[in-house]
């Protein structure tokens, strides 16, 4: 294992032990958070509101509780990862001005240790849906694994550029906050892709609504977990080309975080 792995592998494991130390359940956390989610948004959107997909654009036979569930465990992970990642290097600086080493491994640390987080909530997730008999133990939840992946990839590289560019403007926690907020809405989280690709579609805006790489992401995984038997895109509504576009983004974002990496990376321990 080289030297950066290790250190990388070092940094995951100890935000991982100080997240839930001295806890009683440890891991279990991760799995417990998902479970109330499903069960909150079950009794308060099919029990008590009586909320049926039907009713929010989705078939008659998807739960919009689940619906909720699988776009709130997405998004917090997310939002999650970029909040706390965009201050990895302000918040060690007592690491990188006393030690050398490959600092972008501080941001993508983050970005990992809390995609595992995110593992194990998406798996309480799939099989709770599935004994719901929301979707059918088929080979086609493989693809899951590679979403994500990309969704891995679309935090890490945020993560790493986003770092770097608040030791140059310490606004850009600040900017982050505002653009998550907007990027909730953005996203198809709350409201099925389909019913914002007909409203934008008027305006000819639903090229520039799926040039979010979340969206095509977000909906293959709604699809994947939601409908048992599907032909091409379905009631998602999103093109499979757009899942490579995704794929694309996340590399060019990755070329970007780097050149801003390169750029930066000498200053960085001046400017902390």
């Amino acid at each position: 294992m080289t030297p950066t792995l290790s250190l990388v592998k070092q940094l995951i494991r100890r935000d991982l032990g100080l997240r839930y130390r001295f806890t009683s359940l440890g891991f279990l956390w991760s799995l417990a958070k998902p479970c109330a989610q499903i069960v909150l948004f079950y009794m308060v959107f099919e029990k008590l509101l009586g909320l049926r997909g039907g009713m929010t654009g989705l078939p008659e036979t998807v739960n919009y509780g689940a619906f909720l569930a699988v776009g709130i465990i997405t998004w917090g992970f997310l939002a999650g990862a970029l909040l706390q990642g965009a201050t990895a290097y302000l918040s060690h600086q007592h690491l990188i001005t006393r030690a050398a080493f490959w600092i972008p491994a501080l941001p993508i640390s983050t970005a990992v240790s809390h995609w595992i987080h995110y593992l194990l909530a998406q798996a309480a997730l799939v099989v709770i849906l599935g004994l719901a008999g929301a979707h059918g133990w088929e080979p086609k939840l493989l693809w899951l694994v590679p979403i994500s992946l990309a969704e891995l990839g679309l935090a890490a590289a945020l993560i790493w550029l986003l770092a770097s560019l608040q030791v140059l403007a310490r606004d850009t926690l600040q900017i982050l906050e505002i653009a998550l907020m907007v990027g909730f809405y953005a996203s198809p989280i709350i409201y099925p892709v389909g019913m914002a690709l007909g409203k934008l579609s008027t305006y000819h805006l639903s090229f520039l609504y799926l040039l979010n790489p979340l969206t095509p992401l977000l909906a293959l995984r709604q699809q994947l977990l939601l409908v048992h038997e599907t032909t091409g895109m379905g009631w998602i509504g999103v093109p499979h080309l757009f899942v490579g576009v995704a794929i694309v983004e996340i590399a060019l974002l990755f070329a970007l975080a780097i050149w801003v990496d390169r750029k930066v990376g000498p200053q960085i321990a001046d400017r902390l």
